[in-house]
């Protein structure tokens, strides 16, 4: 069946395994990259305190992800690597859904698509098959009666 070649063995253990190497990769980008600094630690802590009355642990506050603090210049600025790898672990997840594509969509045509395509299907394949079926045997009761073939009814 063409519509779940991908369930064939080397497909199947091709898509397994990409999607765990996106999964590990995804990992170790969210790892290596936004894990904890210490230099910003403290003054987010200190800020959040000031100014909204929260203590970190109580909220998830992305941004101290993204942002460095100036102390020469006094000024927030935003830490353009870490932007980056922001949208390259959120590519990875990309990845895995694309990896994982090829093994769920097989899966869904097999088991819901088909049974509601039957099922909205079928009673206008019945209606088609009976008009089909009728319309064919008043033209075999026609021919018959008429003894050479000629139609019951009215001629022009």
């Amino acid at each position: 069946n063409p519509k779940i070649r991908f369930f064939n063995f080397p497909y199947f253990i091709f898509w397994i395994l990409l999607s765990y190497y996106f999964g590990v990769e995804y990992s170790a980008i969210l790892h290596i990259e936004f894990s904890e600094r210490p230099d910003k630690t403290e003054f987010i802590r200190q800020k959040m305190q000031d100014d909204f009355g929260h203590s970190m642990s109580e909220v998830t506050y992305m941004a101290a992800r993204f942002v460095k603090y100036s102390e020469e210049e006094g000024v927030l600025r935003i830490d353009w690597r870490q932007v980056a790898f922001y949208f390259a672990a959120t590519a990875r997840l990309t990845g895995i859904g694309v990896a994982l594509y090829p093994g769920i969509d097989p899966l869904a045509i097999i088991f819901i698509v088909a049974n509601y395509r039957r099922a909205l299907l079928n009673p206008f394949r019945r209606l088609v098959l009976r008009q089909n079926v009728s319309y064919t045997v008043r033209e075999i009761s026609s021919t018959s009666r008429s003894g050479l073939g000629a139609k019951i009814g009215p001629t022009n």
